[in-house]
């Protein structure tokens, strides 16, 4: 009898836990039971949603910057030339023995060979015409001239003058004189340039949609436009004579200021 009884209970609860189980409520992630009441948080959660402005138009605007700088490296382009009337050989070899005393004077004035490079070399036959009575007659043949084209770049301005009369000592020419910025200031300047150029577009947009009750939105195009640096050119050839005719470079060198610009065209939408 025992044994029945205990059968009998066993079944009644398996009975009541398939029932019990069969009555479980599944309730998704975004709801909640609050007062009795099944609350979907998406659906009041659009419902108090705050619809974002639409943008109904867009404002171009052109933003600058202007940079006033000084210079920090002093760049001289210097020429070597000779002229011999039969061998290129010959010729060669005397605008070799120049460059040497070039750099040896150079050396002497702290000027280190790292400071100077060769920016052309040609040999070419050389000829010139012949005229009488004002006409060419005849094209005639005058050697092997070799030109070595040279730059010296320094940092040190008050040596600009030496190296110039050591050039001239030397048998040499100068070409120009030109005040530059380093690469590594260069590209400092430029990404200032760019940011201000930006920065400036921004405030002129904003300007203009305040004035007109309206808002500024989210950008749609940018593009750079001119990014402009140009070395300050102190002397050049046959910008200066003497009294014979000859072009003469000053040998007092004076720095004057570089400017560095750019320029952002920017599309903004207008809200």
């Amino acid at each position: 009898m025992g044994k029945l009884n205990w059968t009998a209970v066993l079944v009644a609860c398996v009975f009541m836990i398939s029932v019990m189980a069969s009555m479980v409520v599944v309730i998704k992630p975004d709801t909640v039971k609050a007062s009795g009441y099944l609350v979907d948080f998406e659906e009041e959660n659009q419902e108090n949603k705050i619809e974002e402005p639409k943008p109904h138009g867009t404002i171009s605007v052109t933003g600058s910057a202007i940079i006033e700088c000084e210079p920090d490296t002093l760049v001289i382009f210097l020429r070597i030339t000779y002229l011999h009337p039969v061998s290129a050989a010959k010729a060669v070899e005397e605008v070799a023995k120049i460059l040497d005393n070039l750099l040896s004077s150079l050396q002497k004035l702290g000027v280190s060979k790292d400071d100077v490079a060769t920016t052309s070399y040609n040999i070419e036959k050389r000829y010139e015409w012949e005229y009488e009575n004002g006409y060419k007659e005849k094209r005639v043949f005058k050697g092997y001239e070799v030109i070595n084209k040279i730059k010296v770049s320094i940092k040190d301005f008050d040596k600009g003058g030496k190296v110039i009369d050591a050039a001239v000592n030397a048998g040499v020419l100068v070409d120009s004189i030109k005040f530059e910025l380093s690469r590594v200031k260069r590209d400092e300047l430029k990404h200032q340039a760019i940011e201000m150029a930006a920065k400036d577009a921004k405030l002129k947009a904003e300007t203009i949609t305040v004035a007109l009750g309206e808002k500024l939105g989210h950008v749609k195009s940018v593009n750079l436009g001119n990014y402009v640096y140009r070395p300050y050119m102190y002397w050049e050839k046959g910008r200066f004579a003497d009294e014979t005719g000859e072009s003469v470079p000053p040998t007092t060198i004076l720095p004057g200021d570089l400017t560095v610009s750019a320029t952002v065209n920017v599309v903004f939408d207008i809200l």
